[in-house]
Formats: C-alpha cells, structure tokens, sequence
C-alpha cells in the first residue's frame, strides 16, 4: 500500500520533468542536487530526503538538465514575497 502511495507522490512532481512546467534543472553541488527553475528563479526544497533523492532519480532519467552553479542574475524586488 505504502509503494502505491509513493508512486502516486512522486508523480504530483512530474511537472519537473516532463516538460508541462518549463525552466526546471537540477543542480550539482558536492555530490547533492539541488531542483532550481531557471524562468522563475525559485529552489525548490523538499524536506524528506527519500523523496528528494527519487525526483532527482526520475528527472536525471529524463535527462533533465544538469548545472553546476545557479546562474547569477539580476535581482527583481518585484518577485520578493514577504509574509
């Protein structure tokens, strides 16, 4: 039952990897990847480590690309969300 559920959470993130959401990368620092778009500038963070780490398998097998640095770019105070 848990394997189901797991398959069914992993596919609410196919956005990362088949193309529906554009911009989206992986990002290599010492041996951990980091998910980063591109257009939006926004890292996203998952906090359980399994399942960070399945993302990361399933966009590397779509051959997603791979960074090594998050691009520098101009910072747009517009984009800035305070809550």
């Amino acid at each position: 039952m848990s394997e189901i559920r797991d398959s069914v959470l992993l596919d609410s993130y196919s956005y990362l990897w088949d193309g529906s959401a554009t911009g989206w990368v992986l990002v290599s620092a010492d041996d951990h990847f980091s998910i980063f778009n591109e257009k939006t500038r926004v890292l996203l963070a998952i906090d359980d480590d399994s399942l960070h780490q399945d993302i990361v398998s399933k966009m590397r097998q779509r051959s997603v690309k791979v960074l090594d640095s998050i691009p520098v770019g101009e910072f747009d105070p517009s984009s800035l969300v305070l809550d």
